[in-house]
């Protein structure tokens, strides 16, 4: 947060997520945000003590925003409100790791009773973050969707049926958002 090319980058957007922030609990609060703007912090709470803090989410947003934290949230998944707009700020683990030394419920399990709790909300519903769901060009809709990443994982299997029951999109290489909207979205 002290450095200035970072403070420009955020200060450009009302809102910023970020996951696998590897924050500690309570660490954001020595975080200095920027003048106008708050920061909220979903950390792992690990079982057992001395171990290395891994994934967590973080929101750095605009003070006049308004957000509030749902309180559906948990481990490394934030659900946002907005007036107008819920964002769900996720990291689900690659599917050959373990969850249980920090949750209670597979995080993609509860990422899905989250999203279908939150269906019954009439605002729209965005969901971003490191899903670790390779989709390639599964599609929901009768719009054509690329990919630079034609592998499909048994994660980005579930991600599409689920989306697909509760009527929700992936906006992710659509064509009507140019070619780079299906560029790879992991380094």
């Amino acid at each position: 947060m002290l450095c200035p090319e970072f403070r420009n980058f955020l200060a450009q957007y009302d809102i910023c997520i970020l996951q696998e922030s590897h924050l500690y609990p309570e660490e954001h609060g020595s975080l200095h945000p920027m003048n106008g703007h708050e920061i909220a912090s979903i950390p792992r709470k690990y079982k057992r003590i001395f171990k290395k803090q891994y994934g967590g989410v973080v929101a750095i947003y605009k003070t006049a925003c308004k957000v509030k934290i749902n309180k559906l949230s948990s481990t490394d998944i934030m659900v946002i409100e907005l007036d107008n707009l819920i964002v769900v700020n996720a990291y689900i683990l690659p599917e050959y790791q373990t969850w249980d030394s920090f949750a209670d419920v597979d995080p993609f399990v509860c990422l899905e009773e989250i999203l279908t709790a939150l269906r019954e909300d009439p605002r729209p519903i965005l969901l971003m973050g490191d899903l670790n769901a390779r989709t390639g060009t599964c599609n929901i809709t009768t719009q054509t969707r690329t990919s630079a990443d034609a592998t499909v994982s048994t994660q980005g299997r579930a991600l599409v049926r689920k989306l697909a029951e509760l009527d929700l999109i992936i906006y992710n290489g659509l064509v009507k958002f140019g070619t780079a909207s299906g560029y790879a979205m992991s380094f």
